[in-house]
């Protein structure tokens, strides 16, 4: 598979030294504060001078410019700030059929932090005929893209939209419509293996065998996102599929779809929600828990699956400050208890359905 760390004919022919000086120079300090004030999430350092700041103008916004301002943080020992600017009527980049890769060693080479600016978020297209970043190795933040049309290829099963094995950010960035779709494909919109955090990111439409939104074994933290109508057709984990540590906050994980194992989210490893909604998924409960789940003044409401339609425990459960109404099911139609620990405290638990246990089923451990 053909990737950008590895291509080094490429590297040779795109670093002209023009372009780079134009890159260098466009921005100054006071646009920069600017960006700092605009984009608070990012954290940007204050001082100027921290950053190798390389600049993509609208007139030139295509895959290899983009490809090629990467190359460019590759050889500086700074941070990187890769700054994007688009327009009404130039705003998109799809690729040719290969992905962006992204290796850097970031004690050597630094971070690379992606800023876009303009009315309009930059689209990254793969147009179906590959995923759209791969990271690799090292510290990346993204902020206002649109990462759609991604699809893994034959030879790959994990993340249509984005396979991190690095430290990834995501901030304001929406991910829509990505596949990844072979046998045992995997986060359709993401597939992480190192480390992510997502801060105002929606997730939304993606599909893979599991984990349609979102497959994680590695570390996981959401914040102020939605992750909404992904679907797990053949498996489970609707929106998020998650066997390692997982921190969920302020987040909406609505009307997506998994036929087993928890149609919103499957949880094999440690999950935390607070002050989040889990609400309208079908096929295969809200959230499925073989692991620790803790869930802190949050809703669990209108979901639907054979056994636990809010949530089907076999481990460790504990909810404080929840309300968990609506949902229906066969078997436990709020929470289903299933061999493991089952602590409720100052929680509601109303108008849920089912043949066997409407509010709470039970078969361990219970205290209220």
């Amino acid at each position: 598979m053909k990737t950008l760390y590895d291509d080094k004919k490429s590297k040779r022919v795109l670093k002209f030294e023009s372009l780079e000086d134009r890159q260098l120079l466009a921005i100054g300090v006071a646009e920069f504060d600017i960006i700092r004030e605009e984009n608070p999430d990012i954290g940007l350092f204050p001082d100027f001078n921290h950053y190798n700041i390389i600049e993509i103008s609208n007139d030139i916004l295509t895959e290899d410019s983009l490809k090629n301002a990467i190359f460019s943080a590759y050889d500086t020992s700074q941070d990187d700030l890769i700054v994007i600017r688009t327009s009404h009527s130039l705003n998109k980049i799809v690729l040719a059929g290969n992905e962006i890769g992204i290796k850097l060693d970031s004690k050597i080479q630094g971070s690379i932090t992606f800023v876009v600016l303009g009315d309009y978020k930059l689209t990254i297209d793969a147009n179906q005929q590959s995923r759209v970043f791969n990271i690799l190795e090292g510290h990346v933040l993204i902020s206002g893209m649109n990462i759609i049309g991604g699809q893994t290829k034959e030879d790959e099963i994990r993340g249509g939209g984005i396979l991190n094995a690095g430290n990834l950010t995501l901030i304001d960035v929406d991910i829509i419509n990505n596949v990844s779709g072979n046998f045992w494909g995997a986060g359709g919109g993401i597939s992480n293996t190192g480390r992510l955090t997502m801060k105002k990111t929606s997730i939304i439409g993606n599909k893979s065998y599991f984990g349609g939104g979102i497959e994680s074994t590695g570390l996981l933290s959401l914040y102020d996102c939605t992750i909404s109508k992904n679907s797990a057709d053949e498996s489970g984990g609707g929106g998020i599929v998650s066997s390692g540590i997982t921190a969920i906050s302020n987040c909406i994980i609505s009307n997506n779809f998994g036929l087993n194992f928890g149609s919103g989210i499957f949880s094999d490893g440690e999950l935390t929600i607070s002050s989040s909604e889990v609400s309208n998924n079908i096929g295969s409960s809200g959230i499925f828990s073989n692991g620790k789940l803790v869930i802190i003044n949050s809703k669990i409401t209108g979901n639907w699956g054979e056994i636990g339609g809010g949530i089907y425990s076999k481990g460790v459960l504990k909810l404080s400050g929840c309300v968990v109404s609506g949902n229906s099911a066969i078997i436990g139609g709020g929470i289903a208890n299933d061999e493991g620990y089952l602590l409720i405290t100052n929680t509601t638990i109303a108008g849920n359905k089912a043949e066997y246990g409407g509010g709470v089923f039970s078969s361990e451990n219970y205290a209220l």
